[in-house]
């Protein structure tokens, strides 16, 4: 009859229920990644063992603010953030430190149900503290040799694909201009317009065959005279 059917179709989907809540269970027990999943209060709804090792999260912080836990993260507005994504729909990116100094990349996504509506969002951890250190060793080698250039009494500049990228002080006090007056192609506009095709084309041979590139120009100096 009619109400053996509904009976068999509430079981069913029961069943359907606990299998996915299983499968849900299972992902998130074995996903190697920090995520904690808040819902549209704000209000910690899942986490897994990665999220709970690494911000200290336990089965009691279920259902807790996110603004009431103590997280070992240098971050002042996480509930804010949450709050943006959700309202927004738009993901967020944030690169944060814990209480050790260790670099994360903190990804924040909107959580939509099957319907596609937005009822919280997810907050995800990466570790990118080897990156962040590599970065922060190549700036630093960087700016030392930047200053060592700048002493330098010879002409010491960069080229890169789109032209000349760093000159030193010592080239810009012989030109009477600025950085910004030289990069990319501008600094041809300071040679002997004479000198100038066969530079480029030259330059444009060294580069392709990667080879050294000799050669002598006239070179506009401050006071206007051309010197070799």
């Amino acid at each position: 009859d009619q109400l053996s059917q509904l009976i068999q179709e509430v079981g069913r989907r029961n069943q359907l229920l606990a299998q996915a809540n299983s499968d849900l269970a299972n992902f998130l027990a074995s996903a190697h990644v920090p995520l904690v999943m808040v819902d549209s209060d704000l209000r910690v709804r899942r986490f897994t063992s990665e999220a709970a090792r690494l911000l200290n999260l336990t089965a009691a912080d279920e259902g807790t603010p996110i603004r009431d836990l103590i997280l070992p993260l240098a971050v002042r507005d996480l509930d804010a953030w949450f709050t943006e994504v959700i309202d927004s729909v738009v993901v967020q990116e944030h690169e944060v430190q814990d209480n050790q100094g260790r670099w994360y990349s903190l990804r924040l996504c909107p959580y939509r149900s099957a319907d596609n509506t937005v009822n919280g969002a997810v907050m995800m951890l990466v570790d990118i503290d080897a990156q962040k250190r590599i970065q922060g060793a190549i700036e630093e080698s960087e700016q030392r040799f930047r200053l060592l250039a700048d002493d330098a009494p010879v002409f010491i500049w960069l080229d890169g694909i789109g032209g000349r990228e760093f000159v030193n002080r010592t080239y810009l006090e012989y030109l009477g201009v600025a950085e910004t007056d030289v990069r990319g192609w501008n600094f041809i506009r300071f040679m002997h317009p004479d000198d100038r095709d066969s530079y480029v084309m030259a330059r444009d041979e060294a580069s392709s065959s990667r080879g050294p590139l000799e050669m002598k120009f006239r070179l506009r100096r401050a006071d206007g005279e051309y010197r070799w």
